[in-house]
């Protein structure tokens, strides 16, 4: 009883092995798990009647948690005679975290234990397409989010989850998490040349940059390369990816906004920019790297500047050719 209210999630196998240390005797694997499960019940409580006290928690909440939404879902009577009725889904969204995400307001939602910014939370009967579809319009309800959002979702391609967002939101984008996708290919292909090869594709910024790596990566590998074509390059490919979705922060910047700003202002200049008309700008750079800028929509056909909203080395040029680098914290988006 000791070892178990001390360590809760102590191995059946240590148990075990301290029984014959201590007793010397030998207890089969499931006399063990029984008698575990039984002292568990006694330290911790059982587990099916806090399901009768579950709304007093829900009370409890949104007391102590201002505009907190709380949703429990059942299961349908199968007996109409039936007093009880069966759990089934609970979703929560604290009223504070609803009240910050609304302020700040980033069209963007990852997934995952180690977010940013946790927003909302379910428990659900299991991880489908139905229990996604579910969590999706509770949340949507609470962020006055609609069918045609624009938001962005960041995900490892959850189960049940790429058709739930598709269904309920339809004009959001569905990026997939690049490191899964290595995490996935690298079960078949361990190489560092094959992490090289994604990675890079991956980080392009123009379909044309894009399907040269690609080709590339044809002539090294036939077989991963048709692994990869089958995941959607607009999910995980930069090149891919509309410029909606970037940094909106109007204070100042962040550190490492800060280092990459000042990476790109080092770099550009190795850069020149002459004026070609209107607001427009030819860039030309080392290795014949060469671009067009145009002021008048803050856009570099690089398209680094649209993907991550911060001027790119060749933007940077333009800015210190325009003589007028007080502006340059202005267009930072």
């Amino acid at each position: 009883m000791d070892q178990i209210e001390s360590n809760p999630g102590v191995p059946i196998r240590a148990i075990q092995e301290e029984l014959q240390r201590k007793y010397e005797v030998s207890i089969s694997g499931d006399k063990v798990f029984k008698a575990k499960s039984l002292a568990t019940k006694m330290v911790v409580g059982d587990c099916t009647k806090q399901y009768a006290v579950l709304r007093d928690y829900v009370l409890e909440l949104q007391a102590t948690n201002v505009d907190t939404t709380v949703k429990i879902q059942v299961e349908s009577k199968t007996n109409c005679n039936n007093s009880t009725r069966q759990f089934k889904r609970m979703y929560v969204c604290l009223g504070a975290l609803k009240k910050g995400f609304k302020i700040e307001m980033r069209d963007f939602f990852g997934f995952g234990c180690n977010g940013i910014y946790p927003l909302a939370y379910a428990i659900v009967e299991s991880e489908n397409t139905d229990s996604w579809k579910w969590f999706w319009e509770c949340l949507g309800d609470d962020l006055d989010m609609h069918a045609n959002s624009n938001f962005a979702f960041i995900s490892d391609r959850q189960k049940g989850l790429i058709p739930a967002i598709a269904h309920i939101f339809p004009c959001a984008e569905h990026r997939y998490c690049l490191r899964h996708i290595y995490e996935n290919m690298r079960k078949v292909w361990r190489s560092t040349e094959y992490k090289e090869h994604l990675w890079n594709c991956a980080k392009a910024t123009t379909i044309p940059e894009f399907e040269t790596l690609m080709r590339e990566f044809i002539s090294y590998d036939v077989e991963a390369y048709a692994w990869f074509m089958k995941i959607p390059p607009h999910h995980w490919a930069r090149s891919h990816f509309s410029g909606r979705v970037i940094n909106k922060c109007t204070g100042p910047l962040t550190p490492t906004g800060e280092r990459l700003l000042q990476a790109n202002i080092s770099s550009a200049l190795q850069y020149t920019a002459r004026w070609n008309g209107v607001s427009k700008y030819q860039v030309k750079g080392p290795w014949h790297d060469q671009h067009v800028v145009d002021m008048g929509q803050m856009t570099c056909s690089y398209r680094k500047w649209e993907l991550t909203g911060m001027p790119c080395k060749h933007a940077i040029a333009t800015i210190n050719e325009m003589a007028d680098c007080n502006t340059l914290f202005w267009i930072i988006l």
